[in-house]
């Protein structure tokens, strides 16, 4: 339970065995596997403008108080990319967890694009998630483990469980 860049140091530095990540760096180093592919969302108020809306273009966040995660995170690494391609590039607020992302969409301060993995923190009446329209954005999942050694039978035995229980 770490951000990504972390994740993978614990499998480099041997302290995980396994280790499920969305990281935007290279993973050669890792034998790993796709797990599945998370969309983004935009986050808001219900009564925020773009509240009714059944999707949302990132264009349209050009005119809307955004609020970022560090650019450490994963998410941040996401996003940033396609947000600076529009030349979207200041934030009102940038913090280091979600949680505080849902504090301070709920107290109206701003919006934010997070992933799908991240929406059952903002289960909130107050709140809508909305699609990005496509192209949108979205991060790859990862399973990934040190190619040098070979897995413990307990993170066999994980990676088995995740296997069958991904997301198709």
């Amino acid at each position: 339970d770490v951000l990504s860049d972390r994740c993978i140091s614990l499998v480099r530095e041997g302290e995980v065995d396994i280790a499920i990540t969305a990281s935007g760096t290279a993973l050669n180093e890792f034998a790993s596997e796709h797990c599945f592919t998370d969309r983004f969302f935009l986050i808001c108020r219900s009564d925020h403008p773009l509240a009714s809306r059944s999707e949302v273009t990132l264009e349209e966040l050009r005119d809307v108080d955004y609020i970022s995660l560090s650019p450490h995170t994963s998410v941040q690494q996401h996003i940033a990319d396609s947000l600076g391609a529009l030349g979207i590039t200041s934030t009102s607020f940038q913090v280091q967890s979600v949680f505080t992302v849902a504090g301070l969409i709920n107290a109206g301060l701003g919006v934010s694009p997070l992933p799908e993995l991240t929406l059952p923190m903002f289960h909130n009446p107050e709140l809508r998630s909305i699609p990005l329209a496509e192209p949108g954005v979205t991060r790859p999942v990862h399973i990934l483990w040190r190619k040098d050694r070979p897995l413990s039978i307990a993170a066999e035995t994980m990676l088995e469980l995740i296997r069958r229980h991904k997301p198709m």
